[in-house]
């Protein structure tokens, strides 16, 4: 995999240091004699650790600030030249396309055809034009209302028509989401909607084979062909572990037409599910993908054909490449093997595979067939970096669940005392005490315990608010969970989520979470804040301290969190309403107002 260029060697930035293509096209570019800069995000990414890039740069994240990336690049630009800019991901490839006018040696897909395949309803009206079979689909638009009596042969998938959306100057990567039902599929499209047109799609069962070009001017160049044997999620994602096989003549031949109908010059994989000799287009990624490592290993350098391709000596024809050659991501195939353990082999639409079957797979290393991406005597320092950083942080993940176990024993205790401190703060007489509920996504139980202190308790005396550390505003309760919270007394038609800021951490007194998820969130979030944080579940008399998420349980379940809320809810306001005097019209005690007043009522519960 090593030669000399047939032209000068370049010097070429690399953008998007994180994903997997990077240490693949840094490697491929390095060792052809080009001089490689990489950039990324993070200082983390293991592709930095490559001896082929020459120097590492970290820029601000574009999906924190697109504003701040671009200026960063320009800055950069402005002191020195390059041959070429390769971004590797979505994360770059759209704030690029906004840059005017743009830099020379900007690698992006021709404008005119940029939206054919970065458009999945583009993708889709493309495919059908050339009779590319796709999923049976359905395009809303944010102004439009979802019926789900429409919708009867579940599961379906929903996206959005972009993988990545930009609202301002903040990104978004929201990942396709799997609706097994009613219920979820009006929570993923309301979930969705609010950042763009969203697709509802019907799931395709069958193998997820890949077709990889190098295309000109819709010309087919180069070619390959994979087949996914490990994905993460187990319900569709990027493969983790995948096989190369021979070019199926019916897909190219599909991904022929696709190109040519787009005028695509540039690299792109086509994703397709194959099932019963039948296939059905799922979308085409116009960049590099995540599982280049296994082309370059059969023998397809895509990333030093797509230079020679615009240096003007494009490849002549596809060249033959090694069939049955296995790779895999150290990291994410860890990922897949720990959630492969413990998922339900039975669910249909989850694809694991037998626990001896998996173990048989690394076999293969054996035989010389299966490799770890970017395994290389030559470059090993990306991999042993992964391997060791893997390794390392599912340690920190088994100490952070003793971590849990010992905060899910205390957390009565905690939580009781760290009350008395905060109902010991000077300012507290002199003003309303505040009091934030938070949970997962602000959907059920934040608001409904906002809402039941806000019944009982005195409402010149404290303030309740409530959010979620999921980044979606706006969102409504479930349905099902309404309909019992109303049964319960609490009216939550009206909710709307909203999202936890650190003004809205500072401003509280009192910070009410509900599990060991909440805490961890919370303590990464503000480790600072941690003085005036409780666990809701502490003030129930008996039983567990946390209390669990009810979102897609059954009815009876809910029922049952929805009573430790408000056993645990009452329990609290009257201590609170206890220890804190009312405050009177000047803002202070009253003469006699004394140590205590009643709570207001609040219906009994239980778990």
């Amino acid at each position: 995999m090593t030669g000399i260029p047939s032209f000068p060697p370049r010097k070429i930035l690399v953008l998007d240091a994180e994903c997997n293509a990077a240490t693949c096209v840094v490697q491929s570019l390095g060792r052809t004699g080009h001089t490689v800069v990489l950039g990324g995000k993070s200082e983390k990414a293991f592709s930095f650790r490559s001896r082929y890039a020459s120097r590492a740069l970290v820029y601000p994240s574009p999906l924190e600030s697109r504003r701040n990336f671009l200026a960063w690049l320009s800055e950069l630009l402005a002191s020195e030249n390059f041959d070429y800019i390769l971004p590797l991901s979505d994360v770059t490839l759209y704030p690029l396309r906004s840059l005017s006018p743009r830099p020379p040696g900007l690698v992006l897909p021709p404008e005119e055809s940029f939206d054919g395949f970065f458009d999945k309803a583009r993708t889709l009206d493309l495919a059908r034009r050339c009779g590319v079979p796709v999923p049976r689909t359905r395009l809303f638009l944010p102004e439009e209302e979802l019926d789900c009596r429409d919708f009867a042969e579940f599961p379906y998938f929903v996206k959005l028509t972009r993988s990545k959306i930009w609202v301002g100057d903040r990104g978004y990567d929201l990942e396709a989401r799997l609706a097994r039902n009613s219920r979820e599929l009006l929570e993923a499209v309301s979930g969705l909607i609010r950042y763009g047109p969203v697709l509802v799609q019907s799931y395709e069962p069958g193998e997820g084979v890949g077709v990889e070009l190098l295309c000109d001017r819709g010309r087919v160049v180069l070619s390959f062909a994979h087949q996914r044997i490990h994905e993460y999620p187990l319900t569709g994602g990027g493969s983790t572990y995948r096989v190369s096989i021979p070019l199926p003549p019916d897909l190219l031949s599909a991904s022929r037409r696709l190109v040519r109908e787009a005028d695509w010059t540039g690299v792109a994989m086509v994703e397709f599910k194959v099932a019963d000799g039948r296939f059905s287009l799922m979308e085409v990624n116009g960049r590099f993908w995540g599982s280049l490592p296994l082309s370059y290993r059969s023998g397809v350098d895509f990333p030093k054909a797509l230079v020679e391709m615009l240096e003007g000596r494009p490849p002549g024809t596809s060249a033959p490449y090694r069939t049955g050659i296995r790779s895999r991501r150290f990291s994410t195939d860890f990922s897949w093997f720990k959630r492969n353990l413990v998922a339900d082999k039975d669910d249909p639409y989850t694809k694991t595979r037998p626990l001896g079957r998996t173990l048989l797979e690394y076999g293969g290393f054996l035989t010389g067939r299966d490799h770890w991406d970017h395994a290389a005597f030559s470059d090993p320092l990306p991999l042993l970096t992964e391997i060791g950083e893997t390794l390392s942080k599912n340690v920190r993940d088994v100490a952070r669940r003793g971590t849990g176990w010992l905060a899910r024993k205390a957390a009565p205790f905690l939580s009781r005392k760290r009350l008395g401190r905060i109902l010991k703060n000077p300012d507290l007489p002199l003003r309303p005490m505040r009091i934030l509920v938070i949970c997962y996504g602000n959907i059920c139980r934040s608001p409904f315990v906002e809402r039941l202190l806000k019944d009982s308790l005195d409402s010149g005396r404290f303030e309740v608010r409530s959010c979620g550390f999921i980044d979606r505003e706006g969102r409504r309760s479930p349905e099902d969970y309404g309909l019992l919270a109303l049964d319960a007394g609490i009216d939550l038609s009206s909710h709307r989520s909203s999202v936890i800021t650190r003004e809205g951490v500072a401003w509280a007194d009192l910070i009410l979470l509900m599990d060991f998820r909440n805490w961890k969130m919370m303590r990464d979030f503000d480790p600072e804040a941690s003085a005036k944080v409780l666990w809701l579940g502490a003030f129930r008399k008996n039983g567990p301290s946390e209390i669990p998420d009810p979102y897609g349980k059954e009815p009876a379940e809910m029922r049952t969190i929805i009573g430790r809320m408000v056993e645990a809810t009452a329990n609290l306001s009257k201590e609170l309403s206890l220890r804190l005097p009312v405050l009177s019209k000047g803002g202070s005690p009253g003469p006699d107002e004394g140590d205590a007043v009643s709570a207001k009522s609040l219906p009994a519960g239980g778990g």
